[in-house]
């Protein structure tokens, strides 16, 4: 089994190693690149979390240098040991930074990017969960899925006018992140980017461009078809604009003071986690357009009284009503055909489902 591997020594005559071929690989502490190796798939290395020692002596396309795998020109880092810690500023004659590069360095508090960098793969700063900051200049053009997941102590990031595309999940799970600029200018914003980023109240709209926009709040894509995030700090009751047909999840998450939200019947479903701990949350209109609701949609609105679910949904997923203590009865629709695990639990004051 691979997790048993100790020590790699690859025979001369290997020309590349694939994407994630020694991932997971948690007791290996010493691999040996031959001559004959050109190139390395994406994360190669990662969670190798006992990795020290990548020899590439007889290589003469890699350098391993410091704990920092890169091509010989050094304008791609491949991979980083878990070992590195404090402050680190990547070499200037750096161009792209690796799927997974940094994957899991959670001893890396500070990160200097060079502006000679223009791409920023995948995954590659994730896990980095003691990592306070980061620079990241006004050349990177290109920022990967999930590429700052689990920096759970990151409190603020800029994103520069440079940035073309962002990928999905880019900031997910960002505990302690409370504010974020990002330009306007963005042409492509992945799926749920500030996902469980409980602690995120404000996000600024920089530069020129209209591909996301800020109104009263809320953050959208450039038409509005779109709804990606709702400030923390919105109150009262909130009718979502006739335009939106998709919510990302998390969207409402924590908005506390919101008491009733009226969803347009361009909405056809309510996904995962999107209003929950939407604590003073009372009403909800579900129009009947909506077909489905995720699990966890509505976790914890504790002061959710009563939601009518339209005769057109056919799923309810798992805990998707949990801790909505205040709900007493609750009418399911003969056009539901899937209920997922315990969609009603700690819902103290439930005395009666209607099927």
């Amino acid at each position: 089994l691979k997790e048993d591997i100790e020590s790699a020594v690859l025979v001369d005559g290997v020309a590349s190693i694939c994407d994630r071929a020694f991932s997971e690989c948690w007791r290996l502490r010493f691999v040996q690149i031959p001559k004959s190796v050109a190139s390395f798939g994406e994360s190669p290395f990662t969670l190798c979390t006992n990795l020290e020692v990548i020899d590439v002596s007889e290589n003469q396309n890699f350098v391993f240098d410091n704990g920092v795998l890169m091509d010989r020109e050094m304008t791609q880092i491949i991979y980083c040991d878990l070992y590195k810690s404090g402050d680190y500023s990547i070499p200037s004659t750096v161009t792209t930074i690796c799927e997974g590069a940094f994957y899991g360095c959670d001893k890396l508090t500070s990160i200097v990017i060079p502006d000679s960098v223009t791409s920023i793969g995948d995954g590659a700063f994730c896990g980095c969960d003691h990592l306070l900051s980061i620079t990241i200049p006004n050349s990177v053009a290109f920022i990967g899925s999930r590429v700052f997941l689990y920096c759970e102590q990151l409190s603020s990031i800029e994103v520069p006018n440079s940035v073309k595309e962002i990928g999905g999940e880019a900031y997910a799970s960002c505990c302690e992140m409370e504010s974020i600029a990002i330009a306007g200018s963005v042409e492509t914003l992945g799926a749920n980017p500030f996902s469980a980023c409980c602690n995120l109240s404000e996000i600024t709209v920089t530069g020129e461009g209209g591909n996301i926009r800020m109104v009263d709040g809320v953050l959208f894509n450039g038409d509005m078809t779109r709804l990606i995030w709702c400030s923390k700090e919105k109150s009262g009751s909130y009718v979502i604009p006739s335009t939106v047909k998709t919510i990302d999840n998390d969207a409402f998450h924590s908005c506390k003071d919101l008491t009733s939200i009226t969803l347009p019947d361009s909405i056809t479903k309510i996904d995962f986690w999107t209003f929950h701990d939407c604590t003073g949350l009372t009403s909800v209109v579900i129009p009947d357009s909506v077909t489905s609701i995720g699990f966890y949609a509505f976790y914890n609105c504790t002061s959710l009284k009563s939601v009518t679910i339209p005769d057109v949904v056919t799923s309810i997923d798992n805990y998707a009503f949990e801790r909505c203590k205040k709900i007493a009865e609750f009418f399911i629709p003969s056009s539901v055909s899937s209920i997922g695990d315990n969609p009603f639990v700690e819902c103290e004051q439930l005395r009666r489902i209607e099927v």
